[in-house]
Order: structure tokens, then sequence, then C-alpha cells
């Protein structure tokens, strides 16, 4: 497992070569759901042209803890040897300790409700768009509540840069690395 620490450069890059393999399958998508916030910097640098972007609001349990400590200040003063190691470390805890729990029925409600307010009544086409995968409980609850409301006529695909995990709940249909990690400019140990 090895960290790759992404420049908005290289992010630029991967996220068009995302944008490569999803237009290769002949994927066009007219909604775009991001999940923020790594799904809307991700998905604000593909360029789906007409498509409708609704961003939606879900984080795991880990990333809201992080951002409640306020760890960055520290984070960003260690060396990044150290931080990959860390990052490893929460990784293969994640796998270890991860149960296929039950997606909680009121986040797929939130989001179907936040949907529901921006989401075009006639598509045809949903591409749901994260940064990574690690469980894959946040990309599966995005997913049930767009297929609750969207319904089986239409046609809903997920993507991500990354999967972390070897066994995630869900498996985006469009994804480039797999079972490493990648930092982005956005996480809390990028340094600049």
């Amino acid at each position: 497992m090895n960290v790759i620490t992404l420049s908005d450069t290289l992010l630029a890059e991967y996220c068009k070569s995302l944008q490569d393999c999803i237009a290769i399958a002949g994927f066009k998508p007219d909604v775009i759901i991001p999940i923020a916030n790594g799904g809307a910097y991700v998905a604000e640098r593909m360029d789906f042209q007409d498509a409708k972007i609704c961003v939606v609001s879900l984080k795991r349990e880990g990333s809201r803890i992080k951002e409640q400590l306020k760890l960055a200040y520290i984070l960003k003063a260690l060396p990044y040897w150290l931080l990959n190691l860390f990052r490893i470390a929460e990784a293969k805890i994640l796998e270890r300790t991860q149960q296929p729990e039950q997606l909680d029925r009121s986040e797929i409600e939130k989001i179907r409700e936040e949907l529901k307010k921006v989401l075009p009544l006639h598509q045809t086409a949903i591409l749901i768009v994260d940064d990574a995968v690690d469980s894959g409980k946040t990309l599966a609850t995005v997913m049930m509540a767009t297929r609750d409301l969207a319904g089986p006529q239409v046609d809903i695909r997920s993507a991500s840069l990354v999967v972390t995990t070897a066994s995630p709940r869900i498996v985006p249909d469009y994804f480039l690395i797999g079972e490493d990690l990648l930092r982005f400019p956005w996480s809390n140990d990028f340094k600049d």
C-alpha cells in the first residue's frame, strides 16, 4: 500500500483520466451527483458538457472526528513519511474493523430529501462521484437514495479516483487506483 500525494496538476490529470474511462465506456451522464467535499472537487475538474451538477453532503465518521479535533494544524507540522505511516495504519485498521453494517435509513432519507430539491424530473443517466471509497458506506448510501428517488429506469453509475480497501460495501463502476491511498490538496495532512 502506497500513499500518493496529488498536487493540483496531478489531481487534474487523474480527474481527466477518470473522465476518459467513463467516456470510453460510452456513459454520458445528464446529471452528476458529487459527494461533498472531495467528490465536488473531483467533479469540477471533469468536463461533462450539459450535465447538471447536484452536490450532496455526507461525511464518514472518521472525517468528522478529524475536523472536530482540528488536527490539520498538527498534521501539517509532521513530515510526510510519518503522515504516510499514519494513513496506512488508519486504512489497515478500517479494513480490519470494517463490518457489513446496515445503512442508516435516516441518512438515506436526508440525502433523498436533499436530492428531491435539485434533481431534474427527467433524467436518463446519473453519475455519482466521490474522491475515495473506503468502506463504501457513503457511496452506497447516496446510491440507494438516488435509486429510491430516480427509479429503476434511470442508469445510475458511480466513479471515484481510488478504492482504498479490498472489499468495500460497493465498488464504483469507474475508478483509477485500487488499494493505494491518495492525499488530496484538500486533505488535512496536505502541505503546500
